[in-house]
């Protein structure tokens, strides 16, 4: 035993200053509360393995204008839901040449909500989407071999 704790003393000890540490703690506790990420361009592939961009407008019956300002809103929140984030910070879009696009579509189909994006010619495309989440990573930094 009194030669594994000489090992230990002679082992080498990392130094780092104070203020580091503290610059390091601190950036890690803010990533550790939201994660954003900004998708240019954002495109969902096909089943056939195809990418298309994704259009602004909304096919509901909660949008019976279908490109408003909440149309949009919402169709930016459910490709960060697609994404794998849970809400949506910002986002632009720009009229573009008509061609193949998701839409987000909600219905009513014997007596069942369905949703999900379905392909239409499309125009009005998201040319940014900045999503983000709250983070599952929480754990402290491990101090524990650190010397001061």
């Amino acid at each position: 035993m009194h030669a594994s704790l000489l090992s230990r003393l002679r082992a080498p000890t990392k130094l780092i200053p104070a203020g580091f540490l503290l610059a390091i703690f601190v950036t890690r506790h803010a990533a550790a509360a939201e994660e954003r990420r900004t998708f240019i361009e954002p495109r969902i592939a096909a089943r056939d393995g195809r990418l298309f961009r994704l259009d602004r407008c909304v096919n509901s019956y909660r949008f019976p204008d279908r490109c408003t300002q909440a149309a949009t809103q919402e169709a930016a929140k459910q490709i960060c839901t697609s994404y794998g984030y849970t809400a949506v910070v910002q986002w632009m879009w720009r009229n573009e040449p008509q061609q193949a696009a998701w839409i987000w579509t909600e219905s009513w189909i014997n007596g069942e909500m369905r949703s999900g994006f379905n392909l239409i010619s499309g125009m009005g495309l998201f040319s940014v989407v900045e999503c983000s989440r709250q983070s599952g990573t929480t754990n402290p930094l491990d101090l524990s071999d650190l010397r001061w």
